[in-house]
């Protein structure tokens, strides 16, 4: 390069590499192309992190959407583009906060309120997640997300199994080794447990399988307190994780809190509800106008205001199963 600092120059060498199918030449050039411009554009930052994906590293190409959102926080394309990332990465909880941006801004549609509706559900790319392990095998992280949606269908011995290689390669992916510590309580492993406690990352206690896992721990040691403080740290992170309210209302029936359990489940049951009228909605094919006026109610009772009012809009499109009063909602 005549001007080695030129962030022109770098990115048109960088597309030049990527085009010639080198993409760590091309990475190193996109950064460096970022490094020395004043300003770089978010599709600067765009084309970097395509070439990770490239290279097999998805992991690394969120980080470089989150450098993004963090310089340009008011492009919407750039913040669907990580949420949708990360979500395919095993971290829906990761992309809720950009989706709830989007949806305040008129910016989502079905698919960002679908995801919304239950960050419980995986969102996993097997696609993003198989092309990484062929390309890089000592990376094990993208096996966490394939691990989440075998745990979600209730196959904690494979999630395990999964996991441990997972979490004994990576001992700084917290999402990982608390999906890890639910799979061991559900199996009631004690000595695997027992040494999972003694390793923990730190910010595993953002995540709620992490707390599931010390409440279900607790419970099954007839522990109450502990297990409903583990539950209501849970509820805390997400207070529409339908399993954790059921768990902490019995808990604190437990406690002889009647009140506190009376509100608890009654919060579970508008959960349960939603995700039943989001089932029928799916059920539908995404065209029932009374299954989202439905959910739009739920979510107004449980004090998510921005998509009750997404999902009453969204229901005005629909064709089938018509609702009467839908022009009034």
């Amino acid at each position: 390069l005549a001007h080695p600092k030129d962030p022109a120059g770098l990115e048109v060498a960088g597309e030049i590499a990527a085009a010639s199918s080198r993409p760590m030449e091309a990475i190193e050039l996109y950064e460096a192309a970022i490094e020395y411009s004043p300003a770089a554009p978010a599709s600067l930052y765009e084309k970097l992190g395509r070439q990770w994906l490239n290279r097999g590293l998805p992991y690394e190409a969120a980080e470089v959407l989150r450098r993004s959102v963090a310089k340009h926080p008011d492009d919407a394309k750039v913040r669907a583009d990580l949420a949708g990332l990360v979500a395919s990465l095993g971290m829906v909880r990761d992309a809720a906060v950009h989706l709830r941006w989007l949806l305040r801004r008129g910016k989502g549609g079905l698919n960002e309120l679908i995801m919304l509706a239950d960050l419980n559900v995986p969102q996993t790319d097997r696609a993003i997640c198989e092309y990484a392990i062929r390309h890089n095998p000592d990376d094990l992280r993208p096996k966490y997300p394939l691990a989440l949606e075998t745990a979600y269908a209730q196959d904690f011995r494979r999630a395990a199994d999964e996991l441990a290689q997972v979490t004994a390669k990576h001992t700084d992916f917290p999402v990982a080794w608390a999906l890890y510590g639910r799979s061991l309580v559900e199996l009631g492993e004690a000595e695997k447990l027992e040494q999972w406690q003694q390793q923990l990352p730190a910010g595993i206690d953002r995540w709620p399988d992490y707390w599931m896992a010390a409440g279900t721990w607790a419970e099954r040691r007839n522990e109450p307190k502990l297990a409903a403080r583990a539950f209501w740290e849970a509820v805390k992170i997400d207070d529409s994780h339908g399993e954790a309210l059921v768990q902490l209302a019995a808990q604190l029936t437990q406690l002889n809190r009647d009140e506190d359990a009376r509100r608890v489940a009654q919060r579970a049951a508008a959960v349960n509800t939603m995700h039943d009228s989001v089932e029928s909605f799916l059920a539908w094919r995404g065209n029932s106008q009374k299954a989202a006026l439905s959910i739009a109610e739920a979510m107004s009772q449980l004090g998510r205001p921005w998509e009750a009012e997404a999902w009453a809009r969204a229901s005005l499109a629909m064709t089938q199963q018509l609702d009467d009063g839908a022009r009034q909602t």
